[in-house]
């Protein structure tokens, strides 16, 4: 009979030290999945950040890409360029209609 309350006594205290390590287990894996929770949001917030500061430097870069553009077209060099091409395609034009008073055709394109 001793020896029953003994091995009961044991079952109980192997019961009691199962609990208590699935206990244990349970508590480590909720402050892991409590640390992985805080680190998600944590990344959450610096890829709304990244994204926003992504936003201004396109913005940014399509303001200076049309403030370069205006610029180009207002330098002197791109003027004289414009005028140059506007004289060549008028000539052209003269040329063709003089051409075509002589019965010249332009040829089709290939």
């Amino acid at each position: 009979e001793l020896n029953e309350k003994c091995v009961a006594l044991e079952q109980k205290q192997v019961t009691i030290r199962t609990a208590q390590a699935r206990h244990r287990h349970r508590h480590r894996q909720a402050r892991r999945d409590h640390k992985l929770v805080l680190r998600a949001d944590a990344l959450r917030e610096e890829l709304a950040a990244v994204k926003s500061e992504h936003t201004e430097k396109e913005t940014a870069l399509a303001e200076l890409q049309a403030a370069m553009d205006m610029k180009l077209q207002e330098t002197p060099q791109f003027k004289a360029m414009k005028d140059m091409m506007a004289k060549k395609n008028s000539q052209i034009k003269t040329m063709r209609e003089a051409l075509a008073g002589y019965g010249w055709t332009e040829p089709e394109d290939p």
